[in-house]
C-alpha cells in the first residue's frame, strides 16, 4: 500500500508551532492532529506547513508548493511518501485550492509539466471554514484594525496555552496593541513570555512571528470579496476533483438570557465576537451559492446557513464552498474547529455556538474517514 502523508495548512495569522523542535509548547493543529492520529494510526506522517502568516496569497501558495515538493521528494523521517492529502483551515484551505487549480499561477511557478507531476500525487484536499469567495471582514477592517489584530491574535495564542484569561490581562493586551499600532513594532520577548507563560525561546519564536505580520499584511486585500471574485473568474473550472469543503456557522447575536449572560460574564471575548460577526455580514456576490449538505450532529434551532448574515465570525457561510455543496456543516465559530472552544476552556471569541468535544471529534473523524477512504 502506498505511503500517504497529511499536510496541514494554517489560516490567516496561522502558525505551525512555537517551542523546541520535537516538543512544541503551542500548536495550531494540536487537537485536530490528535484525532487524526487516533483514527488513522500514529504511523501516518503529518506535516504542518508554515505559510507567511499575512503575506499575499501568491506567496502563501508558492510556499505550500515548496513544502509539498520537499515532502514528496525527500520523504518524512527517512520514509518515502508517495502522495499527500492537504487539510487547510481558513485561508489555508484557499491556499490548497489555488495550489491544485491548474489555471492559477504565481510568480516563479514551475512549468506546467513539473507542477502537473506534483499535483498527480495529491490525493484529497479538505478545506474547513475557508473564504473561497472572500470575506466582507477584509473590506471592513480599517488600517488600524488590520495592524492591531496581531495583538488580538497574541490573545488567542495566550488562550491556547490555557494559562491566562484575556479578560484578566486587559492592560497588558492593550499595551501590546498600542505598541503595534503606534510604534509599528512587536512587543519585547519578555512581555510575551509573561503574558503567555512560556519560556524565553518560545517567546522569541512568537515575537519573530508577530514581526512578520507587522511587516507584511497584504493578505487582507487579497481576501476582499471583489478581489476573490476577480480571481475566481480567472480560474473557475480547473479545481481539484477531490476537494471537500466543510462549513462553519455561528449563532446570530440576540438578546436572549444566554447572550446577556455571556456579555456580563466575559465582556472582552463576547464583545470581540459581536464586533467581528457584524463586520463579516455582507451581500453575497452573484456567483455565491448557499451551502447545502449534512449537518454534523444536527443543525441547532435558530442557526441557518442560507441567509446573507450567516457566518462564523470571520467568514460568511456562502463563501465557504465553491459551488454550494458542503461535505459537512457544523454549528461553530471560526476558531472552534481548531480547538479554541468553550468546552475546551480555551476560547478566544465567546460565540455561544454550543460547540463542544462531541462536535470537534465528529468533525475531525469525518475528515479522517475521507482521507482513509482515499487510500
Amino acid at each position: 500500500m502506498s505511503k500517504s502523508a497529511i499536510v496541514f495548512v494554517p489560516g490567516f495569522f496561522g502558525f505551525g508551532s512555537f517551542g523546541p523542535t520535537g516538543a512544541p509548547i503551542i500548536e495550531y493543529f494540536k487537537f485536530a492532529r490528535s484525532v487524526l492520529r487516533t483514527e488513522l494510526g500514529a504511523h501516518t506522517p503529518v506535516v504542518v506547513h508554515q505559510p507567511p502568516p499575512t503575506g499575499p496569497l501568491a506567496a502563501r501558495v508558492a510556499s505550500l508548493y515548496r513544502t509539498i515538493d520537499s515532502v514528496l521528494r525527500d520523504g518524512i523521517d527517512g520514509a518515502a511518501v508517495e502522495r499527500v492529502h492537504i487539510v487547510g483551515h481558513s485561508t489555508g484551505g484557499v491556499d490548497a485550492r489555488l495550489l491544485c487549480n491548474t489555471r492559477y499561477a504565481w510568480p516563479g511557478a514551475p512549468e506546467p509539466a513539473t507542477r502537473g507531476a506534483l499535483l498527480s500525487r495529491v490525493g484529497t484536499v479538505v478545506t474547513v471554514s475557508s473564504p473561497h469567495r472572500g470575506t466582507p471582514l477584509a473590506s471592513n477592517l480599517s488600517p488600524t484594525m488590520a495592524v492591531a489584530i496581531p495583538g488580538l491574535w497574541l490573545g488567542s495564542i495566550i488562550a491556547s496555552r490555557d494559562a491566562l484569561t484575556v479578560a484578566g490581562h486587559v492592560g497588558a493586551i492593550v499595551e501590546t496593541i498600542e505598541e503595534i499600532i503606534v510604534r509599528k513594532s512587536t512587543p519585547e520577548a519578555e512581555l510575551i513570555a509573561r503574558l503567555a507563560d512560556v519560556d524565553p525561546q518560545t517567546a522569541r519564536d512568537i515575537r519573530r512571528f508577530l514581526d512578520e505580520v507587522v511587516r507584511d499584511h497584504r493578505l487582507v486585500g487579497d481576501l476582499t470579496v471583489p478581489a476573490m471574485a476577480d480571481l475566481d473568474r480567472a480560474i473557475s473550472g480547473a479545481d481539484h476533483q477531490h476537494l471537500h469543503c466543510f462549513v462553519t456557522v455561528g449563532p446570530q447575536p440576540g438578546r436572549s438570557l444566554a447572550d446577556v449572560s455571556a456579555l456580563v460574564r466575559d465582556p472582552v471575548r463576547r464583545a470581540l465576537y459581536l464586533l467581528v460577526q457584524r463586520l463579516t455580514r455582507g451581500t453575497p456576490p452573484s456567483a455565491a451559492r448557499w451551502p447545502v449538505g449534512p449537518w454534523i450532529l444536527g443543525r441547532p434551532a435558530g442557526i441557518r446557513a442560507d441567509e446573507a448574515r450567516a457566518n462564523d465570525g470571520i467568514v460568511p457561510a456562502w463563501s465557504q464552498t465553491l459551488d454550494g455543496r458542503a461535505t459537512g456543516l457544523v454549528a461553530a465559530d471560526h476558531l472552534d474547529v481548531i480547538g479554541h472552544y468553550d468546552g475546551a476552556g480555551m476560547t478566544f471569541m465567546r460565540s455561544n455556538s454550543g460547540f463542544g468535544d462531541d462536535h470537534f471529534n465528529a468533525l475531525w473523524r469525518r475528515i479522517a474517514a475521507l482521507l482513509r477512504d482515499a487510500d
